[in-house]
Parts: structure tokens; sequence; C-alpha cells
């Protein structure tokens, strides 16, 4: 949910102890870029259709191939100055290689290598942090429903969407090797008054680990945007929890720039920001 503070991270890709979105640019952060694949702008040899690409998120900044590369606009490297972190990333055919190296030295921290199918998703990842391989499953209509240890099956990651149309991501439910739930993870997309939000720049949820995070690779989870995330450890004692509503502020284009997240169990309410490339002119 939001990158910063509540960071409810975890790893099935550090052992299944995991969890936890996003913000804001005024129109004077909004950065020009030449189009990359996908939006509309002209040049003497083609027109292409440019869809906007993350710039910013907090204090996670990525950056994409350039237009005359073989890659381009794929995600090229990703940079968290606070936490004294990049990670670069290389395509090769049905693999990807996520490095993530230490800033000041460059030393190599851990290594995730995605395996993909004929349709560019996610099937199988090998972590060097975790030493664990995981295996990634998929409904008939291309839904993530499970991530488990290929060496031990109980631990696992399943997720549970809601029963319409849309694909509305409803739970993510953690197990242990030994079988017991761990930990729950649910959302609600419920706008008072009126329809959901159309999410219009969706991301993995964080569950699924930070060098995952802005790859295209597991699906669609969420066509509308949240309005309330809850974590739930298990077993449960009956103890209160903190839920958070979610509200959101957005650019000229419909895109989230501020997602503004407050527990119900009081606190500063946690912000989290975003910056956009526009259409070069």
């Amino acid at each position: 949910m939001f990158m910063k503070q509540l960071t409810m991270t975890g790893n099935l890709l550090k052992g299944l102890a995991l969890a936890a979105v996003l913000a804001g640019c005024q129109q004077e952060d909004v950065v020009t870029q030449s189009p990359s694949p996908g939006v509309t702008a002209n040049d003497n040899h083609a027109k292409i259709a440019f869809t906007p690409q993350l710039l910013k998120e907090d204090a996670n900044q990525l950056e994409y191939f350039g237009d005359y590369d073989v890659n381009r606009g794929k995600l090229k490297k990703l940079t968290n100055n606070d936490e004294g972190y990049y990670t670069e990333y290389q395509y090769s055919g049905q693999t990807i290689v996520a490095q993530r190296r230490k800033i000041s030295t460059n030393s190599l921290s851990y290594q995730v290598t995605y395996q993909l199918d004929g349709s560019g998703r996610c099937v199988e990842s090998l972590s060097t942090e975790t030493n664990k391989t995981l295996k990634y499953e998929y409904s008939q209509t291309g839904r993530l429903t499970k991530i488990y240890n290929k060496a031990a099956p109980n631990e696992r990651m399943e997720f549970t969407y809601e029963s319409n149309a849309l694909t509305l991501l409803k739970t993510i439910s953690f197990f242990n090797q030994a079988n017991a739930a761990t930990k729950e993870i649910s959302y609600g997309y419920m706008v008072q008054g009126g329809t959901g939000m159309e999410n219009k720049y969706p991301v993995n949820p964080t569950a699924l680990g930070i060098t995952s995070r802005f790859l295209p690779l597991f699906g669609a989870f969420q066509a509308q945007l949240p309005t309330y995330e809850s974590t739930k450890m298990l077993p449960w004692n009956g103890a209160a929890y903190p839920t958070y509503s979610l509200t959101y502020a957005f650019n000229a284009n419909g895109f989230p720039k501020t997602i503004t997240a407050n527990s119900s169990m009081g606190g500063v309410p946690l912000v989290t920001n975003r910056t956009y490339t526009t259409p070069g002119l």
C-alpha cells in the first residue's frame, strides 16, 4: 500500500513475512519526455501512442530504456537514495535479471531472475537473497492466484478477487511452511455515492517485493483504485488492528498524484507522491 512508513513488506522474497502507495506532483512537477511505447506523438516516420510512465513514487526513482534501445520503454533502473540501493534490469528473451546494488559501493546485494511464459507473464523467479525458487500460478482469465516456494509449496501467497467482471484484488493470504496462515491483506473499492475510481496507472502490490513492484509481469490486480486496505496478522487474537482509508488527488490527465492513507488507529496520515512523464511537444 504505502511505500513510506507503511511498507508492509515481506518476502516470500524474503521468507513470506510481507506486505503493505502513492502520490503527487503538481502540474509543474510533471516531466516532459520524448514519446515511448504507447501514446500519441508525430515524427516524420511514424505515429505512436504515448502512455505516461511513472518517474517517481516517493523515494523510488524510475528510469527507462530510450527510444533507440532494443528494450525501448522497459524499466531500466530503480533507485532509492533514502534506502541507499538501486536496481538495474537486464532483458534477454524470456528472462529478466534484476540486480540490487548498494549505491555507495556498487556492490551486489542480491539478484532476482524472472522467467516468463509466451504471454510475458512471470512463471518462476529465483532470488539469491533467499535462495528460493518461486512459482507463479494464474487463472484462466490471467489473474495471479498463487505464488509458492518450489521446494516447500506450503509456503505461499494466495490471491482472491472480487466476483465481478473487473479485476479487483480482494485479499492476499500468507502461509508458512507448516501450512499455517500468518497474515491477510484486504482491499475495498467502495466510493460513497458513486462508482469506483478508474486506476489509470496500476502497479503491483508491495507484497511481491521491491524488485517486482514496477514490472508488468504478473497480470492485472486493481482496475479501480482501492479506498480501503488492512493487514491482519494471523492467528488473530481479537485485538484491534489498523485499517486505512485511502483518498486521492489527481493530475489533469486523471492519474493519481497523491494518495493519503488515514489509519483507523489515528496518527499522522501517510502520504505518497507520484510524478509522471508527459508527451514531448
